[in-house]
């Protein structure tokens, strides 16, 4: 017999009014239970807790990031800086009072790199400037600091760019190494949260100086110079010499209309011009067009031939035409046979330049040769050179062996030592006759390429002096200058084959011995290319009276083997070329 259990509850009007007891309000063990083991709401904890966390990290990687940031713009600005300073010591070398100094102070050296390193703005602060520290080295050990000049005339210390410093503190002429160091104190993203108000990056670079060879893919104009000794030892006015004033140093004179100063550039009709045309203009003369004998010069001038001439850019109106169209320009060269091209390919030449492609540019076509052999090459109807000239003691190739300062040109001067053999090397190039004379004709034409091509130094805005050109030097270009020791004169009526003879002076037999018209009964029609120096001509210093440079000042980006090895032969700095580069800083 069973028995079941029921649940008496009181009537519903009285259930309200009766008390419940307190296990029927609270959860049952069983449910508790089940409450402990629930995980739902922690989760949010969790994710609030790594938000948190994630923004730190996120703040954290911000604060790398942006510290990372200025630290590469402070390299580069000391990188920079550094290369700047000495490319500026490495471009303005001279030989003063018998030895080598640089023509700028410690001063104008701090200047150039803090000109760079302030340009390098990327990513950096507006507001927050970076302070340049300038050393200078002969060792990489012991170091001098380079000042900013006082009194500063501008916010750096600094003058404008272009302009020298009034007065400074002179290089140690044995400085090869400069450092740069830059540094930037700037304000953190989130660092002041942490209580770190400002933060600091920095770099340290170190560039080195050495000598470079003499690059023979420069710009060239269509000019030579004799060469004199003379031309490499700075002079002063008033001495002893200051190479801080450029005014001070005496540059040489390319051309001038007085005729004192016409020494080494003046040959009778030969006033410092060259024909680079592909044909000899004077074997021209009594050969018809289809005779014509290629002039004995490594390369001639491929840029503008039929049927895509160049633009007549320098000479007066239509004087290129024949063979050209009207407007254009056959860089053959050629085009009237009685003024030796002087009026159409010599201007253009020089507007355009003769040879030397730098970079992308490839407005310059044509070759010059230092070690050809023409006695060797010469094809009919060409003429190989006189053999007297194989046999000549030229005493230009013992000044060059016994003048160490000149010791960078000797290593481009193949025909020298003076031997037989070293004498058939070097190309020879015809003279421009029949009144052309650098000032009259090509002076406007260096003008223009200079102010197509402008290159900008410490000299830019100082005053040239009166009677220089412009007020100021101005801005500047360097030209490949190459220089002729010996010369050929050309007789039209021998018969082919003997209508070239050595010119030789007045007195004695060295060729090389000829410094004006008045030196030699000879015409000089062509002449032999026994090396190159490149010059720095500054456009105050071009006018149609007188055309001046001052020797070097080129920053081959090449060291060769002196990157390895700077105490190798022709690595020594030196006044004509140089290279720079950067070095480690141990």
């Amino acid at each position: 017999m069973g028995y079941r259990i029921r649940t008496l509850l009181p009537p519903p009007a009285e259930r309200h009014n009766s008390p419940m007891p307190l296990g029927s309000l609270l959860p049952s063990a069983r449910v508790r239970r089940s409450y402990r083991n629930d995980q739902g709401g922690q989760a949010m904890i969790v994710v609030g807790l790594s938000i948190v966390v994630l923004l730190a990290a996120l703040a954290l990687g911000v604060e790398w990031g942006y510290g990372v940031t200025q630290r590469r713009v402070m390299q580069n600005a000391a990188d920079g800086g550094a290369l700047a300073g000495a490319k500026l010591l490495a471009t303005t070398v001279v030989i003063a009072n018998g030895s080598v100094q640089f023509r700028v102070h410690q001063e104008d050296v701090y200047c150039a790199a803090v000109d760079v390193a302030d340009a390098n703005r990327s990513f950096r602060p507006t507001n927050e400037p970076a302070a340049i520290l300038v050393w200078g080295s002969v060792d990489k050990v012991n170091w001098t600091p380079f000042p900013p000049p006082l009194p500063p005339p501008g916010p750096s210390g600094c003058p404008a760019p272009g302009t020298l410093v009034p007065a400074g503190h002179g290089v140690d002429p044995a400085t090869v190494f400069v450092r740069a160091q830059a540094n930037l104190t700037y304000s953190g993203l989130f660092a002041a949260a942490t209580g770190q108000s400002s933060l600091t990056a920095g770099g340290t670079a170190v560039a080195r100086i050495t000598g470079a060879a003499i690059g023979t893919t420069g710009y060239t104009w269509p000019m030579m110079r004799h060469f004199n000794v003379n031309d490499f030892q700075t002079t002063c006015n008033p001495a002893p010499c200051s190479p801080f004033n450029p005014n001070n140093v005496t540059p040489v004179t390319f051309w001038s209309s007085s005729p004192g100063q016409q020494q080494d550039i003046v040959f009778g009709s030969f006033k410092g011009l060259i024909d680079f045309s592909q044909y000899s203009p004077n074997s021209h003369l009594s050969r018809p067009p289809a005779d014509s004998v290629p002039q004995l010069m490594l390369d001639w001038d491929h840029s503008g031939v039929a049927p895509a001439y160049k633009p007549d850019i320098a000479a007066p109106f239509n004087k290129c035409a024949p063979p050209a169209p009207s407007g254009k320009w056959f860089t053959g060269g050629n085009e009237d046979d009685q003024s030796y091209d002087k009026d159409c390919s010599i201007p253009n030449w020089t507007a355009y330049s003769f040879g030397g492609s730098k970079g992308n540019d490839t407005f310059g076509s044509g070759s010059i040769g230092l070690d050809t052999n023409w006695y060797r090459n010469a094809q009919p109807p060409q003429e190989a050179p006189d053999n007297a000239f194989r046999t000549n003691n030229r005493s230009v190739c013992a000044t060059l062996a016994a003048d160490p300062k000149l010791a960078t040109v000797l290593a481009v001067a193949p025909s020298c030592p003076n031997t037989p053999t070293n004498a058939e090397k070097g190309d020879w190039i015809e003279t421009a006759k029949n009144s052309g004379d650098l000032g009259s004709n090509v002076s406007d034409a260096m003008i223009a390429f200079i102010d197509a091509h402008p290159l900008y130094d410490q000299f830019q805005h100082t005053p040239t002096g009166p009677g220089r050109g412009a007020p100021e030097y101005g801005p500047h270009q360097v030209i490949n200058v190459y220089l002729w020791d010996c010369a050929e004169s050309f007789d039209q009526s021998a018969l082919p084959g003997a209508q070239w003879s050595l010119a030789l002076p007045r007195t004695g037999s060295d060729c090389s011995n000829i410094h004006s018209g008045n030196d030699t009964l000879a015409t000089l029609d062509r002449v032999h290319v026994m090396t190159v120096v490149p010059f720095t001509f500054y456009r105050g210093l071009v006018s149609r009276q007188m055309i001046q440079g001052f020797w070097g000042g080129e920053a081959n980006s090449d060291p060769g083997i002196c990157r390895d090895n700077p105490s190798a032969p022709g690595c020594v700095i030196n006044p004509f070329a140089n290279s720079v580069f950067l070095v480690s800083d141990d």
